[in-house]
């Protein structure tokens, strides 16, 4: 491995950034959970399902391509770390984004979601369940075509979740996951996408942070709660639509990624009707039918992230401050000036 790569940085963990000294281009490397070295079948499994996501890479927009594999010496003699080098791209984990920004209006998931469904149709097309989806394993890269769109959602880790436990992330792990099934259908992927959702959306998992231990039980026992009793702004919609995506049994789930993603969708096209309804003045909220341009410019400054979304959200303020000023101005002079011309 040494003679082929160069490792440059940090970038989550066990990911790294690395140089290619063969083709000179920048690649990540990921490095699994450490096995045992004569776990046989452990690393037929791994090297399986590195192959099978090299081959989907080559044909699926949003899967990851895997380039090369392999084993390196972990720190007991008895184990090593399994690991793939995957293409490089520029942007963050969706885990990242909801660290900085908290939560996503259901409009700002919709592509998003629309992405990671396609993913997964993908992995699913080929009989692959992923088995470790969570928000770190979700990239938004930055585009680097003529889509005209902004960034692209990749799936990492695809088909890895029974390597690697540190991929495992309980919070998102299906019911079934979490009584240790033999064999997971594509539903269980399902489960963990529309827990990846209700996260995005609400603002934490669907049984909240807790520790491993107790989150298995309260995925396996309580119901879950509805964004509305979380959020009282919720819309029944998505209420609904939680209660079918995070069913505890997977035949009273969503069957497809597919479907999924086309039910969300309804579901924020819903979101954004009601926005626009809202009455707010001048238009700068819902009043569109005044000012018809202020729903494209609106749409565009929520498509925005991080500092920018922030800034033009007080620079909205800015405006209106400086709108009732002016206006309150001239009503002030214009009540002095029939005072000094009344007679006295």
């Amino acid at each position: 491995m040494a003679e082929r790569y160069e490792i440059q940085r940090a970038q989550g963990e066990g990911i790294w950034v690395a140089q290619d000294l063969q083709t000179q281009a920048r690649v990540v490397m990921s490095f699994f959970q450490a096995i045992a070295v004569y776990d046989a079948p452990a690393k037929a499994r791994f090297v399986a399902a590195a192959e099978l996501a090299g081959q989907l890479g080559n044909t699926a927009r949003h899967v990851v391509k895997v380039q090369g594999h392999g084993f390196v010496p972990a720190r007991q003699a008895s184990e090593v770390h399994p690991f793939v080098v995957t293409e490089f791209f520029k942007g963050e984990t969706l885990a990242q984004r909801l660290g900085r920004l908290g939560r996503l209006s259901l409009i700002e998931l919709q592509p998003l979601v629309r992405q990671m469904a396609l993913g997964l149709q993908a992995l699913h097309n080929q009989n692959v369940v992923h088995a470790g989806l969570g928000p770190h394993n979700v990239l938004l890269a930055e585009a680097d075509d003529a889509s005209g769109q902004p960034e692209v959602v990749k799936l990492l880790a695809c088909g890895f979740g029974e390597v690697d436990g540190r991929d495992r992330e309980v919070a998102f792990m299906s019911p079934e996951q979490v009584r240790g099934a033999s064999s997971l259908g594509v539903q269980s992927d399902l489960w963990s996408l529309a827990a990846i959702i209700y996260a995005a959306a609400v603002g934490k998992p669907p049984f909240g942070n807790a520790s491993p231990e107790a989150l298995a039980g309260l995925i396996l026992w309580k119901p879950v709660l509805l964004p509305s009793q979380v959020q009282s702004k919720a819309m029944p919609s998505f209420d609904a639509w939680v209660a079918k995506a995070l069913a505890r049994e997977p035949a009273s789930r969503f069957q497809t990624a597919q479907e999924l993603a086309q039910a969300f969708e309804a579901v924020a096209v819903d979101e954004g009707t009601r926005q626009r309804r809202i009455p707010l003045p001048f238009g700068l909220g819902g009043g569109d039918e005044l000012f018809p341009g202020v729903s494209a410019w609106r749409a565009q400054l929520m498509s925005r992230t991080g500092k920018d979304r922030m800034w033009n959200r007080q620079t909205w303020l800015l405006v209106f401050g400086c709108l009732l000023t002016f206006v309150g101005g001239g009503v002030l002079v214009a009540w002095l000036a029939s005072l000094w011309q009344s007679p006295p």
